[in-house]
């Protein structure tokens, strides 16, 4: 009797604390499922405003740099650059340094276009590949060429069919010893054809 008694008590524990599970069961499911969506929200939320900030920050950089780039780009062709905006980064400092290169390769190719225009001889500037890059206002006077006529074009084919192997020869032995002077003499032919 005191065993189906407790047999009982003990079942309808059972059956209580089955029933308390079947009705807290969906409420603990459903705050599970609430806190996972949190926290999935939460990441991607923290994930876009991360990319966000990382495209615009980068973005920044990146038009400051092709800013950079391109003032650099006129300086090679020979155009004037714009004084920097004052910011105080490495960016800032590299505007800065590129605006005062281009001052000074501004002074010097005035210096050189004074020198090779006053000259009353031909003074001109061969490349590797042996094409004229600068050339002086006696060109015309001398040779009958216009400075724009000479520019880019190669010193070998204005030079005497005669003397063009030996011209190359000895520009070529010029590039492989760059530190040494050399004296070389040449015929070249004149726009009129003498």
């Amino acid at each position: 009797l005191p065993l189906a008694a407790e047999m009982g008590n003990f079942q309808e524990r059972l059956v209580d604390l089955y029933t308390r599970l079947n009705q807290e069961e969906p409420a603990r499911l459903r705050a599970r499922t609430e806190l996972l969506l949190l926290v999935v929200c939460g990441l991607t939320a923290g994930a876009a405003i991360s990319f966000s900030a990382l495209w615009l920050f980068t973005r920044d950089i990146v038009r400051r740099l092709n800013k950079t780039a391109d003032r650099a780009r006129l300086i090679a062709v020979g155009q004037n650059v714009d004084p920097p905006e004052k910011v105080s980064d490495e960016i800032g400092e590299l505007e800065q340094q590129i605006y005062d290169a281009s001052i000074m390769v501004a002074e010097t190719r005035q210096r050189e276009s004074a020198i090779l225009n006053g000259a009353s001889h031909l003074i001109c500037t061969l490349d590797s590949r042996l094409r004229i890059s600068i050339v002086g206002d006696a060109c015309l006077k001398l040779w009958g060429y216009t400075s724009d006529e000479l520019q880019g074009r190669s010193i070998l084919t204005i030079v005497d069919q005669v003397s063009l192997g030996t011209t190359r020869d000895g520009f070529e032995k010029l590039q492989s010893h760059q530190d040494s002077e050399m004296e070389l003499e040449a015929r070249v032919c004149l726009r009129d054809g003498s």
